[in-house]
């Protein structure tokens, strides 16, 4: 998750006072956020089937690996009118934006963690526990947004342009 911060870190870092406890918290809560979001998802999956869970996983991988690129490379937000032009561009317009840069982005923060995640052995916990988990980060989530709540004005002020930026839920 880490490796795909960079389009919201940047822009989150610009609007927030770091000079404030309060501008610190907005960063901490923003990645508390993604992570605690992330695991109630993996460990839901998980509870259904570990397979399931390793494909969304390595799907996510490859799809934010060319995403990151595209929003790095072309200062994209990754939005519903972006997915839909992306789902409505011809083959000329694809091998116009198609470029060697991609390779590294790809291969390196997509197909090897993809390959990781499929190969590595899991000796998971009985179903009740991975979604014991699932609601315990939902929890957490819970918890910290109510310690808190006095960033949610600054969230509600930059929520558009941060929820496009956000890997992989944008």
């Amino acid at each position: 998750m880490a490796a795909f911060q960079a389009p919201l870190l940047s822009y989150a870092l610009r609007f927030s006072d770091l000079h404030t406890v309060e501008g610190w918290v907005q960063i901490l809560s923003l990645q508390v956020l993604q992570f605690c979001l992330f695991a109630a998802l993996a460990c839901i999956l998980a509870t259904i089937a570990l397979w399931l869970m390793k494909t969304v996983v390595a799907v996510l991988f490859i799809v934010n690996a060319v995403a990151l690129y595209f929003m790095l490379t072309y200062g994209i937000e990754i939005d519903r009118t972006m997915v839909g032009n992306i789902l409505n561009t011809d083959q000329r317009e694809t091998a116009e934006l198609l470029h060697l840069s991609l390779l590294p982005y790809v291969l390196f923060l997509g197909i090897i963690p993809a390959v990781v995640v499929l190969a590595i052995k899991v000796q998971a916990p009985k179903r009740i526990w991975r979604l014991a988990l699932a609601l315990g980060a939902i929890g957490v989530l819970a918890a910290w947004s109510i310690v808190t709540s006095f960033t949610m004005l600054w969230y509600d002020r930059h929520a558009s342009r941060m929820g496009s930026k956000i890997l992989p839920w944008s």
